[in-house]
């Protein structure tokens, strides 16, 4: 398990099974990373990572050495990242309605702009999926959140922006990741809770909440050989809007 922090530029790695530490990789070249993924078919990590000059966002290549493989700048707006199914890289970019696939070397194939009937003020994070469709978590001009179901066009198809139940509204839901079959497992970060949606999202169900420890929830991943969740989840700190006290909670959510 590859872990960066913010305003860091040490690569932390756990062993996933027993979490036991192995070892901090200095990569001297990250000031401020913001988000990583991995890509099993090309066996590296993808970092998005800010200057502190003020110069452009940018993402890393790395091997699983921590060897920097090819590095390109993706704009000057903050950003979620994803790793596709045929090993491309999906940028959600906070401030504006607009989402980019990059190759795995850094060439840009695509920039698709949400179009909705509502203001989509900045994406949150986004993923493509098997059928060729995205799927995006944003804010709108209201403060209102959604998950919705994009098409190539970049047409929204269906949303969701409540949950079963009592009906609670999404609140920051700031990242989610998919499994095999491609439901949800999303970060609802305000309302600190992990929710699962059906892959049509017509079905929602909370996995992990405030009662079972959650503090202020930013990223989760799901290791389906052992049907671990794990949550990245820190404190949040109200008198300066800091995150402090970074840890990761494993959740048993699938037998295997």
């Amino acid at each position: 398990m590859f872990i960066v922090h913010e305003e860091s530029s040490k690569l932390c790695i756990y062993n996933a099974s027993s979490f036991i530490y192995l070892i901090d990789l200095d990569i001297c070249e990250l000031d401020d990373p913001c988000d990583i993924v991995s890509c099993r078919s090309n066996q590296c990590l993808y970092i998005f990572d800010r200057d502190y000059d003020n110069e452009p966002y940018r993402i890393f290549r790395l091997d699983s050495g921590g060897h920097i493989i090819r590095k390109w700048i993706t704009g000057n707006s903050y950003g979620t990242i994803s790793v596709t199914y045929d090993s491309n890289i999906i940028v959600a970019f906070s401030d504006r309605s607009v989402l980019k696939e990059y190759s795995d070397n850094g060439r840009l194939l695509r920039e698709l702009v949400i179009r909705n009937e509502e203001v989509v003020n900045g994406l949150l994070h986004a993923r493509k999926l098997h059928s060729g469709l995205f799927l995006i978590a944003y804010k709108g001009a209201l403060n209102d959140h959604s998950l919705s179901l994009v098409d190539v066009n970049g047409d929204v198809l269906k949303s969701v922006s409540e949950t079963e139940g009592p009906g609670v509204s999404l609140n920051d839901p700031c990242f989610f990741a998919l499994d095999g079959e491609e439901s949800i497992l999303l970060v609802d970060r305000q309302n600190r809770r992990v929710l699962l949606f059906s892959a049509d999202l017509e079905r929602s169900v909370e996995l992990a909440t405030r009662h079972k420890g959650l503090l202020y929830p930013r990223r989760v991943c799901l290791d389906e050989s052992t049907g671990r969740m794990f949550v990245a989840d820190n404190w949040l700190d109200f008198k300066d809007n800091t995150y402090r006290n970074g840890r990761v909670l494993v959740f048993q959510v699938k037998n295997v």
